[in-house]
């Protein structure tokens, strides 16, 4: 029997009109729904609005902490003005790509702020530009709105010394005649004829001459000026040329006194002398006059507006606003020039270091504050001063920049050359910063009135910064005058010894060091949570020790430990509260010596037994008494936060080699102002050297690349892609 079987497949129904219309409309519209996605994304991503993840290991390109707390603080808007010309003619090529280049780089790091807080408005405007012309007048507008009060000031003693500069030459010309009337009866060989004839060529031509000259060049620089890009009139230049009128008070004195002179001698004829005598009293009343014209200009307060007026000519600045304040900032200030340290080597000639957030949230700060805090350095150098940078490097103009970034007021005492400066202030506390000056051989002991100094601020309850050298008197075993000023405090200062570290050396014997690096600060206290992890080095350290002994404390994982982390400890005194901030446990690497072996330079051998106690070199100290309470930071260390230290950048990036000693200092001056808001970790530690702008070739290889090797990339995948399908 055949069975027949049917191995034909039943035929896919036939596709119709409508639903390849279907399909392929389907098709259409998911791919421009996609592409539209797609463009909307790539929008968003170039917009303001993006979303920016810093995967970098310790955020370095994002905003600070420290700016973050100012950026949450603030009460009133503040509007961030970016003042940048597209076309500047007075640069070439070079100049203005290098600008261009800045400005990228300061609108990179406004969007940050502008993201972080919704206070913060960012405004950008070409002076040059007639599309920002509006823009310009309101800001222009608004600045006249905020310095109305203090511009009417200026202005108003500004023609006030105009009209007594021009009863000056009236009064001159005037009593010219009356000399010259006067000099016919003087013989011709008086020996003072020559002195009188000088009064009168200055009374009737130099006087009159010169009040002219300077009331002329007040109308100038009372007018406004747009066409120079200066929009404000000159006010403080206006008062300045009457500072300068009103010297001549002091010629009218002189010619006062001689009259005087002259006529109590008696060498004048009668009649010559009944003519002077009545003009004396005149002569001394227009230089009173002219003096209190002078007067009033010194008490003005200085005028922002001048400031921002110059900025504002340069047509490249930053200017921020408030609604009751303003302050300019310049572009050199945002990339400040390298140190002398990293100019003198070629290898970091294309280095730039951009300080534009620390600089902007300075800015910010000075607008917020009313009254700015004040920090006193104490010293008894040589140096006239230890503000300006110096080529041995012997001084503090690096913290003190730090500091004026913060919003204080920094001022130097050099207790051998004048008084004590008197300080009132309303914002925080004034802070007393004791920098003692290294002994030497020669002499045991240095700084004594500067130690008697300390002593009168700590007994006052002043809010101090003390840090110590060791001292060849402590280790001769006598009593270092240094500890008895933070004796109240419960510490003592062991100046006699010094802790050094065995460094192994890859060839030869171990050398012995008195520095080293910490990045561990294990306390709570908000100095240590500051400048945690920052590179911090000290040298010529010598221990500190309290009154209760080396304290103990719960590190994080909650074990007791000694030296591992340090809390508040209340010492014999219940009033006293002190906290380690950085501690040295000691090993067969690291211990104490006596000081006098580095003075003898004899050879440093390692105890038999290894210390427990840990060695304390750094501690904050609070203390409760009838002044209220007061503060101490003492650092078991000396010249840690000079230039020297602070100032040491990479040669090859240009970053800062110990960022911590700058913020250990910054961190405690805020502490001990009361503005503990202000402690965190600041833009200066994590700064980086920004890459540089790529060059031409560079730029052309890169935009071909893109345009011509992502479509060959396709091809090539795609290709890929076929081959494998077909084996």
């Amino acid at each position: 029997m055949a069975v027949s079987k049917n191995n034909s497949q039943k035929a896919p129904p036939q596709e119709t009109a409508s639903s390849r219309r279907l399909k392929y409309g389907l098709s259409v519209g998911v791919l421009l729904l996609s592409l539209l996605i797609i463009l909307g994304v790539l929008n968003w991503l170039a917009s303001d609005a993006a979303y920016r993840v810093d995967l970098t290991e310790r955020g370095r390109y994002s905003i600070s902490q420290q700016t973050r707390n100012l950026l949450k603080s603030l009460d009133e808007s503040v509007t961030i003005t970016l003042l940048f010309a597209e076309s500047d003619p007075t640069l070439n090529t070079d100049e203005q790509r290098l600008v261009a280049s800045q400005r990228r780089e300061v609108e990179d790091v406004l969007r940050e702020l502008r993201n972080k807080s919704e206070k913060i408005e960012v405004v950008r405007i070409d002076p040059t530009d007639h599309r920002t012309i509006t823009q310009y007048d309101e800001l222009i507008a608004r600045l006249k709105d905020i310095y109305a009060e203090e511009s009417a000031a200026y202005e108003a003693a500004a023609k006030e010394g105009q009209a007594a500069l021009e009863r000056l030459a009236n009064f001159a010309s005037a009593q010219a005649e009356t000399l010259i009337g006067a000099m016919g009866e003087l013989p011709s060989d008086h020996v003072s004829r020559r002195d009188f004839q000088t009064i009168t060529l200055v009374l009737s031509s130099v006087i009159p001459r010169e009040s002219q000259a300077a009331i002329e060049a007040i109308d100038e620089s009372l007018k406004d000026s747009p066409m120079t890009g200066a929009p404000f009139p000159d006010l403080a230049g206006a008062v300045s040329i009457v500072r300068a009128g009103a010297e001549r008070a002091s010629t009218l004195s002189q010619i006062a006194d001689f009259f005087e002179q002259s006529i109590d001698a008696g060498t004048l004829p009668e009649s010559l002398a009944g003519k002077l005598q009545p003009t004396i009293q005149p002569y001394r009343d227009m230089a009173s006059s002219l003096l209190d014209e002078k007067e009033k200009i010194d008490d003005l307060k200085p005028l922002e507006l001048s400031k921002i007026n110059s900025a504002l000519r340069s047509r490249n600045c930053v200017l921020l606003t408030s609604p009751t304040r303003a302050t300019v900032l310049s572009y050199s200030r945002l990339f400040p020039p390298p140190g002398a340290q990293q100019a003198a080597q070629e290898a970091t000639a294309g280095v730039r270091r951009f300080a534009g957030e620390t600089v902007l949230a300075s800015g910010i700060r000075q607008l917020m504050l009313t009254d700015r805090p004040k920090v006193i350095l104490c010293h008894s150098e040589q140096a006239p001063t230890i503000l300006s940078g110096r080529p041995d490097r012997l001084d503090l103009a690096s913290v003190a920049s730090q500091l004026r970034d913060l919003g204080f007021d920094v001022q130097e005492w050099n207790v051998n050359s004048g008084p004590r400066p008197t300080v009132q202030q309303t914002t925080g506390q004034p802070v007393w910063v004791i920098l003692p000056p290294a002994p030497s051989g020669q002499q045991m002991m240095a700084g004594g009135e500067l130690a008697d100094a300390a002593k009168q601020l700590v007994a006052e309850g002043a809010n101090v910064m003390m840090n110590f050298f060791p001292s060849f008197v402590a280790g001769l075993g006598q009593q270092d005058p240094w500890n008895a000023a933070i004796e109240p405090l419960g510490v003592t200062a062991d100046t006699g010894q010094i802790i050094v570290e065995q460094i192994p050396m890859p060839t030869g014997p171990p050398q012995t060091d008195p520095t080293h690096v910490f990045v561990d600060f294990l306390s709570e206290n908000p100095i240590a949570t500051a400048v945690r992890g920052e590179p911090t080095q000290l040298s010529l350290m010598v221990p500190l020790q309290f009154d209760d002994g080396t304290p103990k404390d719960k590190s994080p994982s909650g074990e007791e430990t000694q030296g591992e982390s340090s809390g508040q400890q209340p010492t014999a005194d219940s009033n006293v509260q002190q906290t380690a901030l950085l501690q040295l446990k000691p090993s067969e690497r690291i211990w104490a010596t006596d000081v006098m072996n580095l003075m003898q330079d004899a050879e440093i051998d390692p105890p038999a037994e290894v210390g427990k106690a840990p060695y304390t070199v750094a501690a904050a100290v609070e203390r409760q008494g009838d002044f209220g309470l007061q503060r101490a930071l003492i650092i078991g260390s000396a010249q840690w936060c000079w230039t020297g230290q602070v100032g040491q950048y990479e040669l090859t990036m240009g970053l800062p080699m110990y960022p911590g000693n700058g913020e250990l200092f910054a961190s405690g001056v805020c502490w001990l102002a009361y503005l503990d808001e202000l402690i965190a970790r600041s833009p200066r530690a994590e700064s980086v050297a920004r890459i540089e702008d790529l060059g031409p070739g560079a730029q052309i290889f890169w935009r071909w690349a893109l345009i011509g090797g992502l479509p060959v990339l396709s091809l090539v995948a795609g290709i890929f892609v076929a081959v494998s399908r077909r084996g």
